[in-house]
């Protein structure tokens, strides 16, 4: 497994509040001073009517302790197809945001997707899937309903949208996940 360049997106110094212990880092950690952030690399070789395909695999991480502890990325990218983990409200300090609005917590969940998208060079006319999940669906339609339209504009990604109970984080209302196409334009 080799190492990808990646740029980083939280600096250690600044990783309290929201995310737990900064020194919980795994290996193969690329650095530039402070920041800490992993991408992974694979080449798998696949045989097709007797001619080898080989398919890159890359994964991405925000080495945040509980990528490690729940065993999964923010996103990986399988060829021309990146799968974007649900992203949340959190700012680049690593702190939650919004806590009581919904508004603000779908906005900046919304930028974090941005921040995915930028790290893999795709746009968000690429994406053609999202999972919104919400709690209080019934209560918060509506702005959920208007802040994805706001977000993609004309583009309209297939998308599904489900209330749940709760989710990770005891103040969170929205977590957002997608699925791109890198093979189609920007």
């Amino acid at each position: 497994m080799a190492l990808a360049a990646c740029s980083a997106s939280f600096d250690s110094d600044r990783m309290g509040g929201f995310w737990p212990d900064p020194a919980s880092r795994s290996l193969g950690v690329s650095t530039a001073g402070n920041r800490h952030e992993r991408c992974h690399a694979d080449t798998h070789y696949l045989i097709s009517n007797g001619e080898p395909l080989s398919t890159t695999v890359k994964s991405f991480d925000y080495l945040v302790p509980w990528e490690g502890l729940f065993g999964f990325s923010q996103a990986m990218q399988v060829g021309d197809t990146i799968y974007i983990s649900g992203q949340l409200a959190h700012d680049a300090e690593g702190n939650f945001v919004g806590e009581g609005d919904f508004d603000a917590q779908v906005k900046a969940t919304f930028e974090n997707l941005d921040k995915v998208l930028a790290h893999f060079g795709a746009s968000r006319r690429q994406v053609v899937e999202t999972t919104v999940l919400v709690v209080g669906l019934r209560e918060h339609f509506n702005a959920a309903a208007a802040a994805h339209a706001r977000y993609f504009g004309d583009h309209r990604p297939t998308s599904t949208a489900s209330g749940v109970v709760e989710l990770a984080l005891p103040a969170q209302l929205v977590e957002i996940g997608a699925v791109v196409r890198l093979d189609i334009g920007s």
